[in-house]
């Protein structure tokens, strides 16, 4: 299998949870203290290291890919992922964090990584389960550093859950009959959940409302509340 980002020969399987955010949860993880992960065929698979293969998507990118162009990429999310797990994320209310606070100089390119480490994800997600999604934008978007136009992030909270969960949820999507209107899926880890959403059009406003892109917002993250994002929903 090539890769799919370069074309290259696929020589590495890229972990759909990174290795720092299972072990802000789960500090000790040995064969015998194992932790328990589910994904959209099994649930409660035992797992005794945080860069078991279990987490390796079986979509393969090359090495050059892996450790040297997404690298900017997955540091961008580990700091992140590390300065916002330290705001309490189960409490309902209105959470708004700027990225000057975690970046300070070179936000908008930091913002870019932390968005091309989710197109990465999503790209191999596509190419795993034969997704019927192009990937061209996405590894177009990796190779030119650039945002994919078609990638949206939802940044959110379960509110009054304080479960130790870690999941990938199946990719949802969403059709008008021909076409995808949007597909779906979440990347949670603790009480931090992160939707990654595509939508072709960028026009379906539901799925989008409050959405990080750096496009068009870089600078701040704007929490979504579970229960608030729902009950918005079922009102359009």
């Amino acid at each position: 299998m090539n890769c799919w980002i370069c074309g290259s020969k696929g020589n590495s399987g890229e972990h759909l949870i990174k290795a720092s955010d299972i072990k802000s949860l789960f500090s000790d993880i040995t064969q015998k203290n194992p932790v328990y992960y589910h994904n959209e065929e099994k649930k409660n698979i035992p797992v005794g290291s945080s860069k078991s293969d279990r987490f390796k998507s079986e979509a393969l990118i090359c090495s050059d890919c892996n450790n040297n162009k997404t690298a900017p990429h997955d540091h961008a999310w580990q700091k992140l992922s590390e300065h916002l797990r330290t705001y309490s994320l189960y409490k309902r209310g209105p959470l708004k964090i700027r990225l000057s606070k975690v970046f300070h100089n070179e936000i908008y390119n930091n913002s870019i990584n932390v968005h091309l480490y989710f197109v990465k994800l999503f790209g191999c997600r596509i190419i795993e389960s034969e997704i019927p999604i192009e990937i061209e934008s996405f590894s177009k978007a990796i190779l030119n550093n650039e945002p994919n136009p078609y990638v949206f992030i939802h940044f959110k909270k379960a509110i009054g859950s304080r479960l130790q969960t870690l999941a990938l949820t199946p990719v949802h999507l969403e059709h008008d009959g021909k076409n995808i209107i949007v597909a779906a899926w979440m990347y949670a880890v603790g009480d931090l959940n992160i939707e990654i959403l595509y939508s072709p059009s960028g026009a379906c406003s539901k799925f989008l409302k409050k959405s990080f892109h750096p496009a068009c917002r870089h600078k701040l993250i704007d929490f979504i509340d579970f229960i608030d994002f729902e009950e918005e929903n079922d009102e359009i």
